[in-house]
């Protein structure tokens, strides 16, 4: 048995020696700078940097921005991927492999060879092409995780349905949808996390300072990064993680709610 306790402490090692190096190590250093006046001048200032953060009208526009596009495409994202899922199930799982695998392409496809085309095509529309790559990228991905869901619920309870007189909406508000909940959650945390990274889509094509509207979160926090301004950086990413943590707690509970309300 202590063999078997130090091979795992043995194998252990590597992942707590990464954990400590690229999160925990990373994490205290963003609170240290945080309160500090400078990396020159090492003085601590206490709030003072939050303060300067949450004053700053780039910050806000950027938090925003961030929010605005977070909260207005994912919800569109998820409901396309729910509704093409339900509309193509037969279709999609009938044919072959390659038919699954289209779905899954672009969220692998580099995205560079074609912001250039969305900016020639939909200069006067400076928003557009960042919903549509966005969905474009991501929407496959979700289909998979709805198709993979949906063809696990039992036949027969379709068959139920239908001998109650349900039709085809009916039996997806009150049967499937209930019993895609947890999957449902799970494209949500998904879509969230993927929402921030069209940041890298932007900044090829708009570079460090882009459109107000385009002006993201992660556009601030790599200008602070340019300028060698860490305690605003760091107390900037400290605010936008808090209220991260914020969201997905808010999430995190109206996913158990609903699951209560379906399962129990």
């Amino acid at each position: 048995m202590k063999a078997i306790h130090r091979k795992a402490t043995f194998l252990f090692l590597p992942f707590a020696f990464g954990f400590f190096m690229f999160f925990v190590f990373p994490f205290f250093s963003t609170i240290y700078y945080a309160l500090i006046n400078s990396t020159v001048n090492t003085q601590f200032v206490g709030m003072e940097n939050f303060y300067n953060v949450l004053t700053n009208k780039y910050f806000l526009l950027a938090l925003k921005n961030t929010f605005v596009f977070t909260l207005t495409a994912v919800p569109l994202l998820v409901f396309l991927a729910y509704i093409f899922s339900s509309s193509l199930l037969y279709f999609l799982n009938t044919k072959t492999w390659f038919i699954r695998l289209a779905f899954f392409i672009p969220i692998i496809f580099p995205s560079a060879s074609l912001v250039l085309f969305w900016k020639v095509f939909f200069e006067d529309y400076i928003m557009l092409p960042v919903y549509l790559l966005f969905i474009w990228k991501n929407l496959g991905y979700h289909i998979i995780l709805y198709l993979v869901n949906m063809t696990r619920i039992p036949g027969e309870y379709e068959e139920a349905a239908k001998l109650e007189g349900a039709g085809y909406i009916a039996y997806h508000y009150f049967v499937v949808f209930p019993l895609s909940l947890p999957i449902t959650f799970f494209v949500v945390v998904m879509s969230i996390v993927q929402s921030f990274r069209i940041f890298k889509d932007v900044f090829v094509v708009h570079g460090v300072y882009p459109n107000e509207r385009l002006y993201f979160i992660q556009n601030y926090i790599n200008n602070k990064f340019m300028k060698l301004s860490y305690p605003d950086l760091s107390a900037g990413t400290i605010v936008f993680v808090m209220l991260l943590i914020i969201l997905f707690a808010i999430l995190f509970y109206i996913g158990k709610f609903m699951y209560r309300r379906v399962y129990h």
